[in-house]
């Protein structure tokens, strides 16, 4: 299964799209994308959609939408299986797309195995990030990973590209796009 993830484009929706080559089985959005440039997206691939929010998007971003919320879900799609979670951990005083730890674990503890888990934000990797950092991940998505059996762990937010293993799980920190395969 061919998977476009898209994060964080802000405005860079028409380069991505124009850098596209072949045809994808499903969208997956991370959050942190212009309101029109999501809407054009919807109405660009007719394949199903699955997001999540990021913490500069507001609570309807989706309405309209053919894009699933993954928000705190478990859902199947296929023979595969997808959670999520969206926001990032708290830094100010916004009220919307910023969690405590404690909500996350509360959703996380009760996965036991899931194919992907998309998230805006990142796993804590490091304790020692300042608690007002929005960038410093957190430690539920990591212990889950640790704990659970999560094959790919698809994240955004933090504005660099890479992949690597955390114990079993093939994690992508994707920005702005990325195409995977699984």
């Amino acid at each position: 299964m061919k998977i476009l993830v898209i994060s964080d484009s802000h405005g860079s929706y028409e380069k991505i799209k124009g850098e596209l080559r072949e045809p994808i089985d499903a969208l997956v959005v991370l959050g942190d994308i212009d309101y029109y440039e999501l809407r054009k997206m919807d109405q660009d691939f007719s394949c199903p959609k699955f997001g999540v929010l990021g913490n500069h998007d507001s609570v309807d971003y989706f309405e309209g939408t053919s894009i699933v919320s993954v928000h705190r879900e478990i859902i199947e799609f296929g023979d595969k299986k997808i959670a999520g979670f969206g926001g990032c951990p708290r830094y100010n005083r916004r009220m919307f797309g910023q969690y405590h730890e404690e909500d996350v674990k509360l959703f996380t503890k009760s996965i036991s195995k899931i194919d992907l888990f998309i998230a805006h934000s990142n796993p804590m990797l490091e304790t020692s990030w300042d608690e007002s950092d929005p960038h410093r991940g957190f430690m539920a998505f990591t212990d889950m990973m640790k704990e659970a059996d999560v094959a790919h762990f698809i994240h955004g937010h933090i504005h660099q590209p890479k992949e690597y293993m955390l114990d079993k799980t093939h994690v992508y920190s994707v920005y702005p796009y990325k195409i995977i395969h699984i």
